[in-house]
């Protein structure tokens, strides 16, 4: 498999061409997007399985900041849904997920 190191997911990425894209371009200028990509990833490796607002919740971070980098490692393959459904911040149904399980 052959990955571009430089788009979606391992690039933060955007719907829209205009303010969605700046904000995708300013925080991967930054380094934030890369950073809090580690830290997420680094939630995981211990074994634990969350929503990605409990990982915000977790890592002292914003669920606007997390959500997005719970997608991209979701879309890398390096973390996986477990099957279960939590309630999120907003009361909606979310996603459990874990560390990919070889």
């Amino acid at each position: 498999m052959s990955y571009d190191l430089f788009t979606y997911p391992h690039k933060a990425g955007f719907k829209d061409q205009t303010t969605s894209r700046d904000a995708a371009e300013k925080i991967e200028r930054s380094g934030r997007a890369l950073d809090l990509r580690t830290r997420v990833a680094q939630f995981f490796v211990v074994g634990r399985a969350a929503t990605a607002d409990e990982v915000a919740d977790a890592i002292g971070e914003t669920i606007y900041a997390v959500r997005p980098r719970v997608s991209e490692l979701y879309k890398m393959a390096l973390i996986e849904r477990t099957g279960e459904r939590r309630p999120s911040s907003n009361g909606q149904s979310s996603h459990v997920y874990r560390r990919k399980v070889a």
